[in-house]
C-alpha cells in the first residue's frame, strides 16, 4: 500500500511538472504576439489592420478550439489532446519561423492557438480528478502563477534572443520546445479513467444544458470583458501603443512587459488566498474593479502621464490580470459538478476568446489609425472600462453553489 502511494504521488508530480510546463509556454506564444508585432511591422511592413489579424487570428482559431477541445477532454481525457495538438502548435511555430508573407504568418499563428487552446482546460480537468474541491482554487493559483510566468519569456528574453539570433530562429527554437513538450505529454499524463466510468459523464448533454444557465452566462459575460481586456492590451497590443504610440524604446516596453508578467504571475499567487478568506465571487469583482481603474486611467490621462506613471498603471493591472482570471475559473468551478470542468470550461473559452478578444482584436484595428496617433488607443481603452463595469455588474449576480440542472445528468 505504501509502495502504491509512492507511485501515485510520483505520478502525479510527473503529470503536474508536464502541465505546468505546457501551460507555461502557452503564455509564451500569448504573449509574443505583443513584442513581435513590431518586428513585423519594420521588416514586413505590417500595416495596423494586419496587426490586428495577427492578434484576431490567434484568438479566434483559440477559441473555436476550446469548444470541442473541452467535450473530447471529458469524453477521452486529457493526454491524447494535450499530446496530439501541442505537436501540432510545433508545425505552426515552423510555419511562423519560415513565413516570407502575410498568408503563411497567419498560418503559423493560427496552427500555434489552436494546438495550444486545450492546454488549460486540460489542465483544469486533471486539477480536478485528482484533487478534492477545496484544492482545486489554490492548485489554480499555483498553475496560472507558473503560467503566466511565460510570459515573461515573451517579454525582455524575447527581445534578446530575437535580436541575438533573428526572429526566425528564435522561432525554430520554440517549435523544437514545443515537439518535446507533445512526447512528453503522451508519456506522463494519466488520465483518471476509473473516475470517468463511474460518473458517467455525457459531455454533450452536458453542453446542452449549460445553453439555458442564466447563472453560467452571467459569470461567463464577465470572464468575456476580462479576457477581451488582458489579451487586447498586455498581448496584443501593450507593446505597439508604449512603441508606436507613446514613442518608447523597444527595450524599455519590452522591461515593462517583464514586470506585468512577474505582477501577474503574483496575482495568480495571491488569488487562492483571497478566494478562501473572502469568496470567489468577491475576489472575482475585487480584480475586475481594477482592471476597470486602469482601463479608464489610460483612457482619460494617457497623453499626459509620465513615463513612470504608465508603466505603474500596466503593473498594477498587470497584478490584476491572472488574478481576475484565476479568480473567475475559480467561480465557475463552483458552480459546475467535476465531471463537466472540461465541457463547461472549454464553453466558456470559446466565448471569451471568440466573442471577447477575437472580435474586439479587429476593433482595435479599426480604432488605431495609420499614424497610431494616442487618441485610437483611447478609444479603445474607454470601451475596456465600459465593458468590464457591465461585466462587474453582471457577476454580482452570481450564485456561489453548484448548478442543480447540472448536478443531475
Amino acid at each position: 500500500m505504501k509502495n502504491e502511494d509512492q507511485k501515485l504521488k510520483q505520478s502525479k508530480i510527473s503529470m503536474y511538472v508536464i502541465i505546468f510546463i505546457a501551460y507555461y509556454f502557452v503564455n509564451f506564444h500569448r504573449y509574443a504576439g505583443s513584442m513581435s508585432a513590431p518586428v513585423l511591422i519594420d521588416e514586413l511592413g505590417f500595416t495596423p489592420t494586419q496587426i490586428g489579424w495577427f492578434g484576431a487570428i490567434f484568438t479566434y482559431c483559440y477559441a473555436f478550439a476550446n469548444l470541442p477541445a473541452g467535450i473530447l477532454i471529458d469524453k477521452f481525457g486529457s493526454r491524447k489532446l494535450i499530446a496530439v495538438l501541442y505537436i501540432g502548435a510545433a508545425v505552426g511555430t515552423l510555419f511562423l519561423a519560415t513565413g516570407n508573407n502575410y498568408a503563411m504568418i497567419l498560418i503559423g499563428r493560427a496552427l500555434i492557438a489552436a494546438g495550444i487552446a486545450p492546454v488549460y482546460v486540460a489542465a483544469c480537468k486533471v486539477i480536478a480528478e485528482w484533487e478534492v474541491p477545496e484544492r482545486f482554487s489554490a492548485m489554480n493559483g499555483y498553475l496560472m502563477a507558473f503560467g503566466r510566468a511565460g510570459g515573461i519569456v515573451a517579454a525582455t528574453p524575447l527581445a534578446l534572443l530575437m535580436a541575438s539570433v533573428g526572429w526566425r530562429n528564435t522561432y525554430y527554437i520554440f517549435a523544437l520546445i514545443s515537439l518535446v513538450i507533445g512526447i512528453a505529454a503522451w508519456i506522463l499524463i494519466r488520465d483518471k479513467k476509473e473516475d470517468k466510468i463511474q460518473q458517467g459523464a455525457n459531455p454533450f448533454k452536458g453542453l446542452g444544458k449549460l445553453v439555458g444557465q442564466s447563472q453560467y452566462w452571467l459569470l461567463v459575460l464577465f470572464m468575456m470583458a476580462a479576457t477581451a481586456t488582458v489579451q487586447n492590451i498586455f498581448s496584443n497590443w501593450g507593446g505597439v501603443f508604449m512603441i508606436q504610440g507613446l514613442g518608447y524604446d523597444a527595450n524599455t516596453t519590452a522591461n515593462v512587459l517583464v514586470f506585468c508578467a512577474i505582477a501577474s504571475a503574483t496575482g495568480s499567487l495571491f488569488a487562492g488566498t483571497v478566494v478562501k478568506k473572502t469568496s470567489p465571487r468577491k475576489a472575482v469583482m475585487i480584480g475586475g474593479t481594477v482592471l476597470m481603474i486602469g482601463t479608464a486611467t489610460l483612457a482619460f490621462f494617457a497623453p499626459v502621464l509620465s513615463q513612470t506613471a504608465v508603466f505603474t498603471v500596466f503593473i498594477v493591472m498587470g497584478f490584476a490580470e491572472f488574478y481576475t482570471i484565476s479568480t473567475g475559473f475559480s467561480l465557475l468551478r463552483t458552480i459546475l459538478p467535476a465531471k463537466f470542468v472540461g465541457t463547461a470550461m472549454g464553453m466558456a473559452n470559446f466565448m471569451m476568446w471568440g466573442v471577447g478578444a477575437s472580435i474586439i482584436a479587429q476593433l482595435w484595428g479599426a480604432w488605431i489609425p495609420e499614424d497610431y496617433a494616442i487618441s485610437g488607443f483611447q478609444t479603445a481603452f474607454t470601451f475596456h472600462a465600459v465593458i468590464l463595469l457591465v461585466g462587474l455588474i453582471s457577476v454580482f449576480f452570481v450564485k456561489e453553489k453548484t448548478i442543480p440542472a447540472l448536478e443531475n445528468l
